[in-house]
C-alpha cells in the first residue's frame, strides 16, 4: 500500500477501531466483554474489510489491560495493520470521574515506520480514544486524530484535527464526527478539501445484513492541475439507507451537490436518488458466505445464487436524476425490474443470456421546461449554439415530444421491444 494510501486510510481504521473498542468495553464483566469481543470480531472478519485478533483480558476487578490486533484489507498485498492497547479502569467511579462502570483509555499504534511519519507529522501529538462504559452496557467512545503536516517526494499534505464520537448500545452502534478539511500541494495537483461532517446509525443482524442509514456532507473540494484543468465541488451531501424483512432487502443512496465546475462549466442543484429494491436475502447471506476469504466460486454455486436473486423480481429505481430546482429543473426518473413469471427456469436463463432481455422490464420518463433544457444543453454541449438544434432534431425524431411549454420523453423496453413516447424505436 502506498504512503498517501495509507495516510487516506487512517481516518476510516479509526472509526473502525473506535467502534470496536467502543463494543468491547461496553459490558460489565470480563465474561460479558470476551463474549461481546467475539461478536464484534465475527461482525469484522465476515465483512472481508478486516480481521480482528484480540489477547486475553489481563487485570482484576479494579481493572487490567487488554491488545487487540486490527488487519484493514487483510488479503491486500500490503494491509494496513492498527494495534490497540486498551487500559481498564473499572467503577462505579473509574479514574476517579464519571459515574459509570469501567473507563477505557486506548493507545493506537500503527506499523514502525508509518508510526515514525505520523509521530513526526502530529509534531509529538497522540491519537485519543477514551470510552465510558455505563451500568447496561452502553458505552461512549471519543476520538480526536490531530492535525498535521506530511511532506513525501514533493507532495505535502496538511490536515486539520478531526474528531467524533461512537456510541454502542446492545446491538446498535451510532457514531457522528466532523474533520474541518485538508490541503494536498504537489508540483502537478493541489487539492483542497472542505468540512467534512458524519452522522451514522446500524444495527448488527445475526446474517450481517443489519439495517443501517447514514448521512455524510462535503462543504466542497477544489481539484487544479499542472495543466490549469480545474474541478470544483461544492454542497456534497449523501445519504444512504438500508432495511431488510424477513426475506427481502432494500438499499438507497441519495446524491446532492449544489454546485458542479468541470473544464469552467458550472452545473448547479444536481441530485440522484437511487433505489435497489426486492433483493433476496437469502440469497445476499449465500453470497457474502461464499465470497468470504477471496473464494472462487463454481459455475454451480454462481447459478444457484442468481437464480435465487433473480426469482425475487429484484428492481433498480432511478428515483431522480436532476438539474436544477423549479422552472429550472430538468429531470429523469425510471426504473429496471424483473417480470419473470413464477417457475421461470433462471438456469436455463443463466446459459443463454439473450432470454433476460424479454424479462426485464425498463422505463424512463425525462420532462423539462424548454427554457430548462436548453439552458442545460447549453452548458454541457460543445457549442452553446447547438442546444436550440439539438432539441428540435428530437422533436422532429419523436424522441422528444412538446407538451404545452414542457419538453417530454417515454422510453421503456419489454417483449415489445424498445419504445419512444409509445412508438418502436426505427
Amino acid at each position: 500500500m502506498k504512503k498517501p494510501v495509507k495516510i487516506a486510510a487512517i481516518s476510516a481504521a479509526l472509526l473502525l477501531g473506535s467502534a470496536g473498542i467502543a463494543a468491547v468495553a461496553g459490558q460489565q464483566t470480563q465474561k460479558d466483554i470476551q463474549a461481546q469481543l467475539s461478536r464484534t470480531q465475527k461482525a469484522l472478519n465476515d465483512s472481508g474489510m478486516a480481521t480482528v485478533v484480540s489477547g486475553p483480558f489481563q487485570g482484576n476487578a479494579f481493572g487490567g489491560t487488554q491488545t487487540t490486533t486490527i488487519t484493514v484489507l487483510p488479503e491486500s498485498e500490503d494491509p494496513l495493520v492498527i494495534t490497540l492497547n486498551s487500559r481498564v479502569y473499572s467503577g462505579p467511579f473509574p479514574q476517579g470521574k464519571r459515574f459509570g462502570a469501567a473507563t477505557v483509555i486506548t493507545n493506537v499504534l500503527f506499523e514502525p515506520d508509518l508510526q515514525a511519519q505520523l509521530d513526526k507529522a502530529f509534531g509529538g501529538k497522540k491519537i485519543e480514544l477514551n470510552t465510558l462504559v455505563q451500568f447496561g452496557g452502553t458505552s461512549t467512545t471519543t476520538f480526536k486524530v490531530p492535525g498535521g503536516t506530511l511532506t513525501d517526494e514533493g507532495t505535502t499534505v496538511a490536515w486539520q484535527p478531526a474528531g467524533g464520537t461512537v456510541r454502542a448500545a446492545g446491538n446498535q452502534v451510532f457514531t457522528a464526527g466532523e474533520w474541518p478539511g485538508a490541503q494536498v500541494t504537489g508540483e502537478e495537483l493541489r487539492m483542497n478539501f472542505g468540512r467534512v461532517q458524519w452522522d451514522l446509525k446500524a444495527a448488527q443482524a445475526a446474517d450481517n445484513l443489519g439495517d443501517g442509514m447514514g448521512n455524510i456532507t462535503l462543504a466542497e473540494l477544489k481539484v487544479s492541475g499542472a495543466d490549469g484543468a480545474d474541478f470544483a465541488l461544492k454542497g456534497l451531501n449523501v445519504r444512504t439507507e438500508s432495511r431488510g424483512s424477513a426475506t427481502t432487502f432494500d438499499s438507497m443512496v441519495s446524491y446532492g451537490i449544489k454546485a458542479l465546475t468541470v473544464g469552467g462549466k458550472d452545473i448547479e442543484d444536481i441530485k440522484l436518488n437511487l433505489t435497489l429494491k426486492n433483493l433476496d436475502r437469502s440469497a445476499l447471506v449465500k453470497l457474502n458466505e461464499a465470497t468470504r476469504g477471496g473464494k472462487t466460486l463454481s459455475d454451480r454455486t454462481i447459478d444457484g445464487i442468481v437464480s435465487e436473486m433473480l426469482g425475487a423480481k429484484p428492481a433498480l429505481v432511478l428515483d431522480r436524476l436532476s438539474v436544477g430546482t423549479g422552472q429550472d429543473e430538468v429531470r429523469l426518473n425510471g426504473l429496471i425490474g424483473m417480470k419473470a413469471p413464477a417457475g421461470t427456469d433462471w438456469t436455463r436463463v443463466s446459459e443463454n443470456p439473450e432470454l433476460l432481455m424479454g424479462l426485464l422490464h425498463v422505463k424512463v420518463h425525462g420532462e423539462a421546461e424548454r427554457a430548462a433544457l436548453i439552458d442545460l444543453l447549453s452548458t454541457v454541449a460543445p457549442s452553446p449554439e447547438m442546444a436550440p438544434e439539438l432539441i428540435n432534431m428530437g422533436e422532429k425524431s419523436g424522441m422528444l415530444i412538446k407538451e404545452g411549454s414542457r419538453i417530454v420523453t417515454d422510453v421503456s423496453l419489454s417483449e415489445h421491444g424498445l419504445m419512444v413516447n409509445g412508438q418502436p424505436l426505427q
